[in-house]
């Protein structure tokens, strides 16, 4: 048995330890919950899958070729672009209402949420100007 893609194949076997012993502390406890059955379940076949994808020559080929694909890279780049928006919108709104919530309320936890909060929205403004600014010297 040779591996072909050795990345797959950890993030199936990854999903696999999640999965089966899920089930099995789920069973011996006699707790059976349908919720956890079902996800346990559900790791399980993915990580199976992963693993023989990984294991398939031909199927490997297909994945690093569908990886490399000029079209998928661009969905990705667009995917991942607009979530950063998303994430910046998200984030402020949630720190003004905070801090408003704190101000009018009076609760001092508030303000503490709205603060790391903020605190993230620089992280998330920093980040985008440093790669701006990285990929305009680059350029």
């Amino acid at each position: 048995m040779k591996i072909y893609n050795k990345k797959t194949f950890m993030s199936g076997v990854f999903l696999i330890v999640l999965g089966v012993p899920t089930l099995i502390i789920n069973i011996l406890e006699k707790d059976v919950d349908v919720n956890i059955v079902i996800l346990a379940v559900t790791l399980s076949a993915f990580g199976f899958s992963s693993v023989i994808r990984s294991i398939s020559c031909k199927k490997t080929k297909e994945d690093k070729l569908d990886e490399l694909d000029e079209r998928n890279c661009l969905i990705k780049l667009k995917v991942q672009s607009k979530s950063f928006q998303i994430t910046q919108i998200v984030s402020f709104v949630l720190m003004f209402f905070l801090l408003v919530m704190g101000k009018v309320s009076g609760n001092k936890e508030f303000i503490i949420m709205g603060v790391g909060i903020a605190f993230a929205l620089c992280v998330l403004m920093y980040s985008e100007f440093c790669t701006s600014m990285y990929y305009e010297f680059k350029n």
